[in-house]
């Protein structure tokens, strides 16, 4: 049950990181291939989807630890007052 990227049977993924010129890069485990590699993020999206929700999970994780969270706290601030205020409207008694 690996994920094929390019021909290329990828078992784990590892890292992500976000190089300055903003292209995105995966450290993967890759069948018959010694050690890890870094692949660019675009030649990950043929892969099976439990190795895109890993690519998801740690990109998540590295945008959480750097500057984009504090744009993404601000949307999602907006987005649980919103849905605060829709369970508002439906009344409290059953």
């Amino acid at each position: 049950s690996e994920g094929c990227a390019g021909g290329l049977n990828v078992k784990d993924v590892l890292a992500f990181k976000e190089k300055a010129d903003g292209r995105q890069y995966c450290e993967v485990e890759l069948e018959g291939v010694a050690g890890p590699v870094w692949m660019d993020i675009q030649d990950l999206s043929t892969c099976e989807p439990a190795i895109m929700r890993k690519v998801a999970n740690l990109k998540n994780t590295y945008d959480s630890r750097h500057h984009k969270d504090d744009s993404l706290a601000a949307v999602r601030s907006v987005l649980i007052s919103d849905s605060e205020s829709t369970q508002d409207e439906w009344p409290s008694r059953r």
